[in-house]
This record gives structure tokens, C-alpha cells and sequence, in this order.
């Protein structure tokens, strides 16, 4: 009786396991279909990587990623959640981190700290910008590019520091500012 049920749940088992496995990339034809290798040497072509929506990547040859036979059929899998765990960063538990095989980072930390890790970081927007903050630190030279030429802030601080005017109905200058900048 035992042995009976086993070879009639046999096949259902089979498809079971099936339904899900581990896999490797081995080819990106294009940001949604790839080639991976699944179970030992079951390559498959053509497989859709699953992304959420507003969030693209490319993974790199040899990420790894979970591939789901839609249906229990092998051919028409797809795969979800795509991770290279030869370049994750480290995290601390409930952090969260969007990162690249270069190393750039977008790391929300513990205690309310987003860092931003980049070579080149550019900020398009067509209105404005708006930073809602009591203090701006820089490490860096700020440039004004708003005349068509650049300015440095520490160019501007000195020509405020430096600037004369004009004496009224006389050819005299007035002296320089005695205050300093705050």
C-alpha cells in the first residue's frame, strides 16, 4: 500500500522539486532576457529576469538568482530576485542599500544616515532644487556657474570682503567693508 502511494506521488514529487531552483547567469542577451545555468548542466535560453517595477538592474555574468517554472513546465521559467554576492556591501540589520560592481552606493544606515558613495554624482531637475535643512556642510570648492562663469563661494566671500563703493558726487572710493562674513 505504502509502496503503491509512493510511486503514484512519485511524479507530483519530481514536479514539486522542480518547481523552483537556484541559478547562475552565464549570458545577458538584453536587460530582461538572459541564459542561466539552473540544476548541473540544464542550461536554459531566453529566460525572463522579473524586476519591481521602477527598479532596473544588469547583473553581472555569475550572479545568482531563483528560477520559478511558471506552471511546473522548466521551459517557460523565469527568474526572480537576482543577487551578486561577490560585491554586496556589508549591512547591519534593517539596513537597506542599493549598490554596483564599481562600488557606488546608496546606503540607508542606521540612525537616519543616507550616504551616497560616487565618483561623479549629477542632479538633473528642470525647476529646482530645494534643501530643506538648518545646516549645508561642504568639504569641497562650490562653483556658480548661474553668470556663465565660474565663481567659487570663497572667490565670492572675498570680493564681498574686498568691495568698495563709489562716494557720492566725488571721485573717492569708500573703504572696504570692516565687518567680516559669519
Amino acid at each position: 500500500m505504502i509502496d503503491e502511494l509512493r510511486r503514484l506521488l512519485s511524479p507530483l514529487e519530481r514536479k514539486i522539486r522542480l518547481l523552483a531552483s537556484r541559478a547562475v547567469l552565464t549570458v545577458r542577451s538584453s536587460n530582461a532576457l538572459m541564459q542561466v545555468k539552473a540544476l548541473e548542466n540544464e542550461p536554459r535560453d531566453g529566460v525572463e529576469l522579473f524586476q519591481q517595477y521602477g527598479f532596473r538592474s544588469a547583473p553581472q555574468t555569475g550572479a545568482e538568482g531563483i528560477l520559478i517554472a511558471v506552471g511546473g513546465v522548466r521551459d517557460a521559467a523565469v527568474v526572480l530576485c537576482m543577487d551578486d554576492r561577490r560585491v554586496a556591501i556589508a549591512l547591519q540589520a534593517g539596513e537597506v542599500a542599493m549598490y554596483t560592481d564599481e562600488g557606488d552606493s546608496i546606503h540607508m544606515k542606521r540612525g537616519r544616515i543616507v550616504e551616497v558613495t560616487t565618483e561623479t554624482f549629477v542632479l538633473n531637475a528642470s525647476k529646482k532644487v530645494i534643501l530643506n535643512s538648518p545646516e549645508v556642510k561642504s568639504t569641497g570648492t562650490i562653483t556658480d556657474m548661474s553668470l556663465g562663469n565660474s565663481v567659487t563661494v570663497d572667490q565670492l566671500r572675498q570680493h564681498q570682503l574686498d568691495h568698495t563703493h563709489h562716494v557720492n558726487g566725488t571721485n573717492a572710493e569708500s573703504n572696504p567693508p570692516t565687518q567680516g562674513l559669519s
